[in-house]
């Protein structure tokens, strides 16, 4: 059985190493899914529909202005195990397939993760948007975010990308994932957390990440989610392949594990609890772009509580506790 993801929107706690305390009240965060497709054979859930991709969104290039024509040529299939929706299919140039759920989701957080194998990225077996998650404005799907894997010059020169129409952003850094490889794809944001789009590997650590200018306000209709494969550029038909496991969707509905920062004889101790899985980040600063990075110090475990100790340098830092994916 898999068990969905939980997300709850990360906890800031803030101090300057040389001399601050902040102390926070202990709360537990309770998790709502409020979608999972386990992809199990014989047939699609229904809820999936083949339409709802931008049609004259801006700006004029991929991953945008591209041609929808319908579903992905499809089969379910075992990978290691886990049943998966294979999603094989061969378009020309600037052709997408996919689908969109055919739900609305007006939370003010929310996680959207898919789990899925890469199995063989190559010239001849799968190329260019082999993979791609969206939100859709509700009202006005030319309003959109969108994450994925992209295998840019014929799978040679593999790429994480994302993009919005909201911001007017697309970014396609190098990042060289492996073939026949579980990782997950996430999008996620609240209302006071400005939406990340991230590629993890299957122990939920995040391995790249791009945050958007904008917060789950950005769609006051509420969003849709989607699903799907898109051909870039290349010379002539060429195919896009990728086994998914999962699609989860799911929300905060309540506090957030709190972090509390406690004096030490040799340093700051740093404690959440262990009952939902979290992992330990910090930045030198708030001003964008933040980059949040996993604290690499030693984590200790007792009496239910998770530890960290922290050496004082005098300089300021800014920590949070967020959501790491348990492999199902």
């Amino acid at each position: 059985m898999k068990y969905p993801s939980r997300s709850p929107k990360p906890l800031r706690a803030i101090c300057t190493l040389a001399a601050v305390l902040l102390t926070l009240p202990m709360t537990l965060a309770a998790q709502t899914t409020l979608f999972f497709d386990d992809f199990n054979a014989p047939t699609m859930n229904p809820n999936w529909v083949a339409n709802g991709f931008p049609t004259t969104a801006s700006p004029a290039s991929y991953p945008f202005d591209v041609t929808y024509v319908g579903s992905p040529t499809i089969d379910f299939q075992t990978v290691d195990g886990a049943s998966t929706l294979h999603m094989s299919t061969r378009q020309p140039p600037l052709h997408r397939v996919g689908w969109t759920l055919n739900t609305v989701f007006t939370d003010s957080s929310f996680r959207y993760e898919v789990r899925f194998n890469t199995l063989t990225q190559s010239s001849t077996t799968s190329i260019d948007g082999c993979i791609e998650l969206w939100l859709l404005d509700a009202a006005n799907s030319n309003r959109c975010d969108i994450v994925g894997l992209f295998g840019s010059w014929y799978s040679t020169s593999p790429r994480f990308m994302t993009g919005s129409t909201i911001d007017q952003s697309y970014f396609v850094p190098n990042f060289a994932y492996q073939n026949n490889t579980w990782y997950r794809l996430i999008l996620e944001g609240s209302t006071n957390e400005n939406i990340r789009a991230s590629l993890c590997d299957d122990q939920g650590v995040e391995l790249m990440s791009q945050i958007f200018a904008h917060n789950t306000s950005a769609f006051p209709s509420g969003f849709k989610i989607g699903l799907s494969q898109g051909m870039g550029t290349p010379d002539n038909i060429y195919p896009m392949d990728i086994a998914v496991d999962y699609a989860v969707v799911s929300t905060l509905s309540g506090p957030g594990p709190a972090l509390t920062i406690n004096r030490a004889a040799d340093g700051l101790e740093l404690r959440w609890p262990v009952s939902l899985p979290f992992v330990l980040e910090s930045t030198p600063s708030l001003s964008p772009p933040i980059e949040w990075k996993p604290v690499t110090n030693p984590v200790a475990v007792s009496d239910g509580f998770n530890s960290v100790l922290v050496q004082p340098d005098g300089s300021n830092a800014f920590f949070r506790l967020r959501y790491q994916s348990l492999a199902p």
